[in-house]
């Protein structure tokens, strides 16, 4: 994954998208100096999707481990190593300021969708989730 950094090299900061926030105003660059696992990770859609292809295609023990639930937080829904598990979908989303993303997968189907924002959209708009669920869904009528 060559372009997925928390501290962007700087001649690759001129491919940076701007942020937006709910109302269409753009946000400074986001700065975490600590946490940053949690929100200062960039990254392209090309590197999202290798991401995603080593989960839904890996054996390692490593990978699969962190499919596992760990913690059931309702029926059908567990959390795993840095993943949501819901039913047969394995899950994760941020957002941040300006901000937003998705990637979720079925590696028994082997579909999966990536979906990256530059607008951080109200809590109960259509949002990266809602896209990514309903894409899912679509996929699984093919």
């Amino acid at each position: 994954m060559k372009d997925t950094f928390i501290t962007v090299p700087f001649e690759k900061q001129n491919r940076l998208l701007k942020g937006h926030d709910v109302k269409g105003k753009e946000q400074p660059p986001l700065v975490m100096n600590e946490f940053m696992g949690a929100g200062a990770v960039r990254s392209t859609l090309n590197d999202m999707l290798l991401f995603l292809k080593a989960h839904m295609n890996s054996e390692s023990k490593a990978y699969q481990l962190t499919h596992q639930p760990s913690l059931e937080i309702v029926k059908n829904t567990s959390v795993g190593l840095g993943w949501i598990l819901e039913d047969e979908t394995i899950w994760h989303n941020g957002s941040t300021q300006g901000f937003s993303s998705f990637l979720g997968f079925e590696k028994k189907r082997h579909i999966g969708v990536v979906i990256l924002s530059n607008y951080r959209s109200r809590l109960f708009a259509s949002n990266p989730d809602q896209i990514g669920t309903d894409i899912l869904q679509l996929l699984r009528t093919i």
